[in-house]
């Protein structure tokens, strides 16, 4: 076998066992265990996992800087950065509002100098909890990108929970990153009638080509109407509750009623989006994607409103492939009101979406997420088929 058998790929997103031939080549390297990390690995995309160095950043988030040591020049000085303990139980907690660092397992020792980009995102079940997860490559000088004239090779994350208190474990994945051949802007699909030779149902007919709109029509869920979950405040918590989340791998499935309220919508149908509050949508539009076509959602711009869309971004090939009435799934918008409130109308414009052509045909894989319609992070079990509803601000609880 070649010593470098990408020099016969086709450019676009790596799949998995292109992945694979980058470990073997050391380009990637990681220190958790081989199989764990294969078994991480989704059709575009492969898991980052956190390791049990993690620090409390002092002065808040540091954006990445050209040329530096990100290790040397913050972690190591103790006035931006400080060693963060592993609790009795193996844990690490993590507050909201507070930013911290994480060294990740993996590695790119052999990227610079090679025509392999990158593109990292939270992971779905992270940004469906309201935390940020960016990836710090050494040597950049943006989050959440890898080109290979810049980068170092030690990767880190940054986690600033915004709405829960969080515990983790080393060995946990908070995001995901990408592996494109070639210069990415090469690999995007520009006109519909690319996908179409790649299949002729991608999206359903109501979708314009990368808009994505909000879907705002009421759904049942425990008995009553809902078009969104939101986050409670920590501050309705019971003191003598616990309110950290925890997100570990392999965790108990956490009960929904007891960390978020059900809103539905009013005539129009209409909902208001409250400031610093943080909310669980879904788009109108469905997506079926097939094994050659991957997508990246992009997060709204502020001129579209006084609201941070989408935290995770990545859609991986044969998404929506499991759906109920074959039409695809719908895509989940991850909403977080900012200083004032927001009135958000039926089908009003909420992210762009990129189409990205794969290197080569993936393995399919399953996810949570395949079947969804409103549907929160996997780490909540799902709701109670019977709710009764506590109040009038959406609290609920599941019948006895």
């Amino acid at each position: 076998m070649s010593a470098r058998p990408w020099d016969e790929w086709a450019p676009g997103v790596l799949n998995q066992k292109q992945i694979r031939k980058l470990l073997d080549a050391e380009v990637i390297r990681t220190s958790i265990d081989r199989d764990v990390f294969k078994s991480d690995q989704g059709p575009s995309s492969f898991d980052l996992h956190i390791t049990d160095e993690g620090y409390e950043l002092l002065e808040g988030t540091i954006k990445p800087t050209p040329g530096g040591n990100y290790e040397e020049d913050y972690l190591q000085n103790t006035r931006f950065a400080e060693r963060k303990s592993l609790d009795s139980d193996g844990s690490f907690q993590l507050n909201r509002g507070t930013a911290y660092v994480f060294r990740l397992a993996e590695s790119l020792p052999g990227i610079r100098g090679t025509k392999f980009y990158g593109h990292a995102t939270g992971k779905s079940s992270i940004g469906r909890v309201d935390v940020l997860a960016r990836l710090v490559v050494d040597g950049m000088d943006v989050y959440d990108s890898v080109d290979p004239d810049m980068v170092k090779g030690d990767l880190f994350v940054e986690v600033t929970p915004i709405t829960f208190n969080i515990l983790l474990r080393p060995g946990d994945a908070l995001n995901q990153l990408r592996i494109i051949y070639g210069d990415p802007k090469y690999s995007i699909i520009t006109e519909n009638k690319e996908i179409e030779i790649y299949a002729d149902t991608t999206l359903n007919n109501k979708i314009k080509f990368n808009i994505l709109r909000v879907n705002l029509e009421n759904e049942i869920v425990g008995g009553i109407p809902v078009a969104a979950f939101r986050a409670k405040n920590i501050d309705d918590f019971d003191p003598n509750t616990n309110p950290s989340l925890d997100i570990s791998t392999g965790s108990d499935k956490i009960d929904p009623c007891l960390y978020w309220d059900l809103r539905p919508s009013v005539k129009g149908p209409v909902l208001t989006i409250r400031r610093d509050r943080f909310y669980i949508l879904q788009s109108v539009e469905k997506i079926l994607l097939p094994p050659l076509v991957a997508v990246y959602c992009r997060a709204m711009n502020e001129a579209m409103g006084e609201m941070r869309i989408h935290y995770a971004g990545f859609v991986h090939p044969y998404f929506g492939s499991e759906s109920e009435d074959g039409l695809g799934t719908p895509l989940i918008f991850e909403v977080r009101g900012h200083s004032v409130d927001v009135t958000l109308r039926h089908e009003e414009k909420l992210a762009e979406i990129d189409y990205y052509r794969m290197s080569d045909k993936p393995d399919p894989q399953p996810t949570p997420y395949d079947k969804q319609t409103l549907k929160l992070s996997k780490f909540f079990s799902e709701w109670p088929d019977k709710l009764i509803p506590i109040g009038d601000e959406g609290a609920v609880r599941g019948s006895v």
